[in-house]
């Protein structure tokens, strides 16, 4: 009965019935992963689409709470402070619409410059994956890549390893400052 519970809750995730803030709280690390997601909305003028990494758009969130939505835009900066998280993989995120980011957990990218699993990753300036440098303040590391070739059985086709694949990584945003 729990599985068929289970398989229910998974099935309204994935076609978008439930679309909100969600820390897992009963996981079965054995079958399903634990990831984090955060709701969000893109007014960014764009669609975006799933794998890539998105940025926070505060400063762009209007109405009663200006300035304090979680709106969200294509990430535009190398290893900025503002990364948030990845759209998930099959689950584009239309412009003006609502829908959840992985914020925590493992999560399918796109590679934008060639990484190797067990690197510290952060987003290029296009959204995709590439290997975080860690060379100035105020920077972000994404998380880090678990794998980069032969991708699990439901993963996404990853065609060729290197620029334009798909790699697993663990989303963990966390701030670098090298004072």
């Amino acid at each position: 009965m729990r599985k068929l519970l289970l398989s229910i809750l998974a099935v309204l995730f994935i076609v978008g019935i439930a679309n909100a803030t969600s820390i897992p709280v009963g996981v079965d690390p054995k079958n399903y992963p634990a990831v984090w997601t955060e709701a969000v909305y893109n007014g960014s003028g764009s669609s975006i689409t799933s794998g890539y990494i998105v940025q926070w758009d505060f400063d762009a969130s209007t109405g009663d709470f200006a300035d304090q939505c979680n709106w969200v835009k294509l990430n535009a900066t190398d290893e900025g402070v503002w990364q948030a998280g990845v759209v998930p993989y099959g689950r584009n995120l239309a412009d003006g619409d609502s829908g959840s980011i992985i914020v925590k957990g493992p999560a399918y990218a796109l590679v934008g410059t060639a990484v190797v699993a067990d690197q510290l990753v952060a987003s290029n300036a296009n959204g995709k994956i590439s290997p975080f440098d860690g060379g100035a303040n105020d920077e972000t590391a994404l998380g880090v890549a678990i794998r980069i070739t032969s991708l699990a059985t439901g993963a996404p086709d990853n065609g060729a390893a290197g620029v334009g694949a798909w790699a697993l990584i663990y989303v963990e945003p966390s701030r670098y400052d090298e004072n």
